[in-house]
């Protein structure tokens, strides 16, 4: 059975639960997982980047799946984002 492109999405994308994002690759080699307060300032760090002040609900909710992508947190260094890598080479090479 071929997962579809939304299956395959979702695969790449945190999740909201409870107060915490997370998410993992389809092979769990890569997790990823923080508070909703420090995903809400990257969300509003990346609305501010586009120069938008009081961006509209289409706005923010684009900007919280933009940030939901996990390839978003490549290199990223902030001690209140979690991201663990398990036994793989490199985890980061199929998410787009």
């Amino acid at each position: 059975m071929q997962e579809s492109k939304r299956e395959k999405e979702a695969m790449r994308s945190l999740r909201y639960e409870a107060g915490y994002w997370y998410g993992a690759n389809a092979d769990d080699t890569l997790r990823i997982w923080m508070s909703d307060v420090t995903f809400q300032r990257y969300v509003t760090a990346h609305v501010g980047g586009h120069f938008i002040i009081s961006p509209t609900p289409e706005q923010q909710q684009a900007a919280v799946a933009y940030c939901a992508r996990l390839c978003y947190w490549r290199g990223c260094r902030d001690r209140d984002v979690h991201i663990t890598v398990v036994g793989a080479a490199n985890p980061w090479e199929h998410l787009q």
